[in-house]
C-alpha cells in the first residue's frame, strides 16, 4: 500500500468493515444451522465460515472450529491455482474435499463462491468448511479406526464445479450422492452450504455498493495488515529463545505403540517459528495429520499464547512459521489415512507447543485437556422410519487442564473445536437410540492448586438390529499432564483408561473393552463393530490435569468441590490432605495443616 492510500485509511471505516465481515461470518453460519438437514450442522455447528480476498487470503472468519479455519486457507488458495482465476465466473461455485489439497480429513467439505464486479474483476471470495455425515468408504460416517489409506475412508474430490453460471453441474452431484449412505440429508447440508454462501455474496456486494470497490479492498488489506502489526508485537514480547518438548499419541489403531510428536518452538524478534522435525514417520492407521491440520493447530496455540482477541486473518499467518517435514505424523504423504489426524493429532499438536512454552511464560499456557474429540460414529436402518438408512457422528466434551489463575473447565469442547452439545431430545428423535445415562464424571481430574476439569460419561442404548459403530479417539493410555506441580488425571479403577469406550453387549452383564469384545488391537480405534439390538456403548471423557501443587489449593474450594460431589473425601484427603467431617463436610482446620505439613515435610506427600 502506498503512503497516499495509508493517509486515506480511516481507522473508524476500518473498524466497521472488519467488524462487519466477522459479523457476515457469523451470519453464514447461523444460517447454515437454521437450512441444514443433519444434527451435525444444525445443533453441532461442526462448520466454519470466511471471507478471503481476491489473492485468496482470510480477511475474516466467525469463532466457529480451529481446526477448519487455518487450514482451510490452504484449501481455497489451492481451488484458485487449480481452477484458475481465469476459469471464473459470476454464480459458480466450486467444491473439495482432498485432505492433501489443504483439506483436514475426508468427510470436511470446502465450499467456495467468488464474488465478482460489476466489471467481471474478481473482489472476495466467501468460504465455508463443515463435516459432512457420510462421504462413502468402508465405515458409515466415516473414522474407520482400522482404516490404512485415504480410499477406505470415502470418495475424494478435488477442486471441481458444483455450480457454473448459477446452474448445478448434475454429473458431479449424481457421482457424489451415489457413493454416499445417506444422500437426502448430505444433498440438504450441502445446499445449506451453498444457501450461506449465497448470503456471503449478496452482502459483498452491499461493500461493494457502499464503499466502491477499491476503497472495499484497500480496506480488507489494511485488516490483514492491522492483524499483522497486533500479534507481531505479542509475539515480541514473549522471550526470545527455542524451546522443546514432546508428547505421544496411544497407538494408531493398527499397532499397539505409543507416535511421538516433538516441536522445537522457536521466538525469534517477531516472528513464531514451530519445527516439528523429529516427529515420529506417518504411520498405517487413521491418524496421520496433513499439513493443514499442522499448520491450524500452530495458528490455534499461537492466538492462546498471545492476544486471543486479535483478529483471526492471513496476516496473522504471516508472523508464524511452520516446518512439518513430509511423511511425518504431522504433514503426511499421499495415500496415508487420516481421519483421527484432524482430531487427535491435532489436539497433540497443540498440547506439545503449550507444553514448550509452558517453561518461559507459565501464566500462558495450561496443563493438559482431556484431548480427544471422542469421535463415535456409525449407521444402520432405523425401524421407525420405514427401515430408512442413517449415520451420525458423536463428538464428546472433556475437562481442560488448570491455569495460572483458574480451574479447568468441566465438560467442555476439545480446544480444536469450538461445537456445540447436539440435546439428548434431539438424538433420540433423529436415531433409533435410548441415552440412558449422561453425566459428569467426579475425581477424574488432576489435583492442583487449581484442579483440572470433568469429563463426561455418555451411555447409549441401540435399538435397531444392525448398528455398525466406529471409534477413533485417543488418551486412554496416557493421562492428561499436570503442570508446576500439578498431577495428572487421577485414573478410574473400573475402566483400567482415561478417555474410554466401553460396549456392553444385549445378553452380557457388564461393560467390557473393544480389545476384548471384538479383539480390536487398540482400546481407542475400531471400525464396523456390530451392536445388535439392547447393545450398550459407553463413552467417558476425562478430566484435564492439575496446575500447581494441590496442597497450596484453598481448603474451602477442596470443601466446595467435595459438597458439589466433585471431588470426594477420600481424594479431598490422598491429594489434597484436606479433612473434613463427614456427616457435615465442615473442615478439620487443625488436622488439615498437621496433615499437610506431614506430606510436605515427612516425605508422604504424593506431591514431588
Amino acid at each position: 500500500m502506498n503512503a497516499k492510500k495509508k493517509n486515506e485509511i480511516d481507522i473508524f471505516t476500518l473498524e466497521i468493515i472488519r467488524s462487519g465481515l466477522i459479523s457476515l461470518s457469523r451470519e453464514m453460519g447461523l444460517a447454515m444451522s437454521r437450512t441444514a438437514y443433519s444434527v451435525i450442522f444444525s445443533e453441532g455447528y461442526d462448520f466454519s465460515c470466511a471471507i478471503f480476498d481476491a489473492k485468496a487470503e482470510m480477511v475474516a472468519q466467525a469463532e466457529f472450529n480451529p481446526v477448519h479455519l487455518g487450514a482451510m486457507a490452504f484449501a481455497v488458495e489451492w481451488c484458485l491455482k487449480e481452477i484458475g482465476i481465469e476459469n471464473l465466473e459470476p454464480g459458480d461455485v466450486v467444491l473439495h474435499n482432498d485432505p492433501f489439497r489443504g483439506g483436514t480429513h475426508i468427510t470436511d467439505f470446502t465450499i467456495i463462491m467468488p464474488v465478482f464486479d460489476d466489471k467481471g474483476n474478481l473482489v472476495a471470495i466467501p468460504a465455508n468448511r463443515a463435516h459432512l455425515l457420510d462421504i462413502g468408504g468402508k465405515s458409515p460416517g466415516g473414522f474407520g479406526g482400522d482404516s490404512t489409506e485415504v480410499y477406505q475412508e470415502g470418495v475424494t474430490i478435488p477442486p471441481v464445479f458444483i455450480q457454473k453460471r448459477g446452474k448445478p453441474v448434475t454429473d458431479i452431484w449424481k457421482i457424489i450422492l451415489s457413493n454416499v449412505r445417506v444422500p437426502k440429508p448430505i444433498y440438504g447440508d450441502f445446499q445449506a452450504m451453498i444457501g450461506s454462501l449465497e448470503i456471503g455474496k449478496r452482502r459483498v456486494h452491499e461493500y461493494i455498493e457502499k464503499y466502491g470497490v477499491d476503497t472495499f479492498q484497500m480496506y480488507m488489506e489494511e485488516i490483514k495488515n492491522y492483524s499483522e502489526k497486533r500479534i507481531r508485537s505479542e509475539i515480541a514480547k514473549l522471550p526470545q529463545g527455542t524451546y522443546e518438548a514432546e508428547d505421544f499419541l496411544d497407538d494408531d489403531g493398527i499397532k499397539a505403540q505409543p507416535i511421538k510428536l516433538k516441536v522445537a518452538v522457536s521466538v525469534m524478534g517477531d516472528t513464531f517459528v514451530a519445527d516439528f522435525t523429529g516427529s515420529d514417520p506417518q504411520v498405517e492407521g487413521p491418524i496421520n495429520a496433513t499439513y493443514g491440520v499442522a499448520a491450524s493447530q500452530t495458528y490455534n496455540a499461537v492466538f492462546n499464547l498471545t492476544d486471543p482477541y486479535i483478529p483471526s486473518n492471513h496476516g496473522c499467518f504471516r508472523a508464524i512459521k511452520i516446518i512439518a517435514p513430509g511423511g511425518t505424523i504431522v504433514n503426511a504423504d499421499h495415500p496415508a489415512a487420516t481421519f483421527g489426524g484432524n482430531v487427535e493429532t491435532s489436539s497433540r499438536i497443540v498440547d506439545v507447543i503449550m507444553a514448550a512454552m509452558s517453561k518461559v511464560v507459565p501464566e500462558k499456557v495450561a496443563a493438559g485437556c482431556y484431548g480427544t474429540c471422542h469421535n463415535c460414529t456409525g449407521g444402520g436402518t432405523d425401524p421407525r422410519k420405514n427401515n430408512d438408512p442413517f449415520c451420525w457422528y458423536l463428538f464428546r466434551e472433556g475437562g481442560w487442564g488448570g491455569r495460572a489463575t483458574k480451574d479447568g473447565n468441566d465438560s467442555l469442547m476439545d480446544y480444536v473445536g469450538n461445537d456445540m452439545n447436539q440435546p439428548i431430545e434431539v438424538l433420540e428423535n433423529s436415531y433409533p437410540w435410548l441415552l440412558a445415562k449422561y453425566e459428569l464424571v467426579n475425581d477424574c481430574m488432576g489435583p492442583g492448586k487449581f484442579r483440572g476439569g470433568m469429563g463426561t460419561n455418555y451411555t447409549i442404548e441401540f435399538l435397531n438390529d444392525d448398528t455398525r459403530l466406529n471409534i477413533i479417539t485417543d488418551k486412554c493410555n496416557q493421562a492428561p499432564f499436570g503442570l508446576f506441580g500439578g498431577l495428572p488425571a487421577i485414573p478410574r479403577e473400573e475402566c483400567g483408561h482415561y478417555n474410554d469406550i466401553r460396549v456392553k453387549m444385549d445378553k452380557d452383564s457388564e461393560f467390557k473393552h473393544i480389545t476384548e469384545v471384538f479383539g480390536a488391537v487398540s482400546a481407542s480405534k475400531a471400525a464396523s463393530m456390530r451392536m445388535p439390538k439392547g447393545s450398550t456403548v459407553e463413552l467417558m471423557t476425562y478430566g484435564g490435569g492439575g496446575y500447581g501443587n494441590p496442597l497450596e489449593r484453598d481448603p474451602k474450594k477442596v470443601q466446595w468441590d467435595v459438597k458439589n460431589e466433585k471431588v470426594s473425601l477420600k481424594n479431598a484427603k490422598i491429594y489434597y490432605g484436606v479433612l473434613l467431617e463427614p456427616k457435615t463436610l465442615e473442615i478439620d482446620v487443625a488436622g488439615t495443616e498437621k496433615l499437610r505439613k506431614e506430606m510436605l515435610e515427612g516425605g508422604k506427600s504424593i506431591v514431588k
